[in-house]
């Protein structure tokens, strides 16, 4: 046994490593290890980065290019209100109105079949209706009138009306077919006459028309914000057979 000492409670001799008396149990004091004694370094603590200060303003580039745009805005807006319509209905609201040109030539040349707007394959056809058209289903005057406000009335075997090309259904729009004289849509069959009336296919209702007019200078003007809806499949007054075979 390795020198060492005696235990404080019972006086046995214990070695120097030994941490308990064997006899009695008692704990011995541990003299410190010269290895353990040194204690251990506390790492350095990194300084806590210093709060950054808020910016006083945007830089001077940014000012000015921020202002030259809010005056541009600003230039603009006088433009449009200067330029904008002011035209408005009888109950206050803004109307838009496309001027289609002679009521006179338009009824003319509608004796043929209808005449699209733009020339040639547009979105909308001015057509030639007879006020003075009879029919078992209705009064022709009552329903695509009254007094011209809604279709002008020329004379009393001549109207026109307006319509909507695009086909009530899925929206395509339809073509006029010579040989039948009806429009026919393309996608999906539908058909209506020279009115515009419904007479077959899956569209729920005939082309939806615009209200018109004829100003005091003979001019055919056509609201494109008074939309009416195209009469009820069964609501159709013009009996018009297709005059020949159909192109869809």
């Amino acid at each position: 046994m390795d020198a060492g000492g005696q235990c404080g409670d019972c006086g046995r001799q214990v070695p120097s490593t030994a941490s308990f008396c064997g006899r009695c149990g008692a704990a011995l004091p541990v003299a410190p290890d010269s290895r353990t004694a040194t204690s251990t370094p506390t790492p350095a603590r990194a300084p806590e980065p210093a709060p950054s200060s808020p910016r006083r303003g945007l830089p001077r580039r940014q000012l000015l290019s921020g202002g030259a745009g809010l005056g541009v805005g600003f230039l603009l807006a006088g433009w449009w209100q200067d330029r904008r319509s002011e035209k408005v209905d009888e109950h206050g609201l803004p109307v838009a109105e496309l001027d289609l040109g002679d009521a006179e030539g338009l009824a003319a040349q509608a004796a043929d079949g209808p005449v699209f707007h733009p020339a040639g394959r547009g979105r909308i056809a001015v057509l030639r209706w007879e006020p003075d058209h009879a029919s078992p289903r209705g009064d022709v005057l009552e329903r695509y009138g009254p007094d011209g406000e809604d279709h002008p009335i020329l004379t009393d075997g001549v109207g026109l009306m307006v319509v909507a090309l695009a086909s009530p259904h899925c929206g395509c729009l339809v073509a006029w077919c010579d040989t039948s004289r009806w429009f026919e849509g393309p996608c999906h069959g539908s058909r209506f006459n020279r009115w515009g009336e419904w007479t077959g296919g899956p569209a729920p209702r005939g082309l939806d028309r615009y209200r018109s007019r004829v100003d005091p200078d003979g001019r055919l003007v056509a609201s494109l914000t008074r939309q009416i809806v195209g009469m009820h499949r069964e609501s159709g007054l013009l009996e018009q057979s297709p005059e020949g075979p159909a192109c869809v």
